[in-house]
């Protein structure tokens, strides 16, 4: 305590306060950084197995068309649709998740108090 130059009686002066925050900012974590809803759905269709899927619904259309061109569409557009409909909810569920730990936090720092000494 003695190095820092506190007095263990009366604490630090307002002026020593400032100087120790302009020295080493303040005594406050970082706030946590949120992804944008389009980062996460990106982040979803680099999953392996939609993009194995992403390819078969390509091969699908084009084999279908080839094969079938009045139907064939019908099964590459339904994985199409599959691989949609999971990337969207996957990304809505983080993006959920994140808003939720925003406010988690927010609550547990204002539950966060320290008494300190000064002047």
């Amino acid at each position: 305590i003695s190095m820092l130059g506190v007095d263990t009686h009366n604490g630090w002066t307002q002026a020593q306060v400032v100087a120790q925050r302009e020295k080493y900012g303040d005594n406050t974590f970082p706030e946590s950084p949120m992804s944008s809803y389009f980062e996460l759905l990106l982040a979803a269709l680099s999953d392996t197995t939609l993009l194995i899927l992403i390819a078969a619904a390509a091969v699908s259309l084009v084999i279908g068309f080839i094969a079938h061109p009045e139907d064939g569409w019908i099964e590459g557009t339904a994985i199409f649709i599959a691989v949609f409909l999971v990337s969207n909810i996957s990304a809505g569920n983080d993006y959920t998740k994140q808003i939720q730990f925003k406010a988690l936090e927010a609550s547990s720092a204002k539950d966060e108090r320290t008494s300190v000494l000064r002047d």
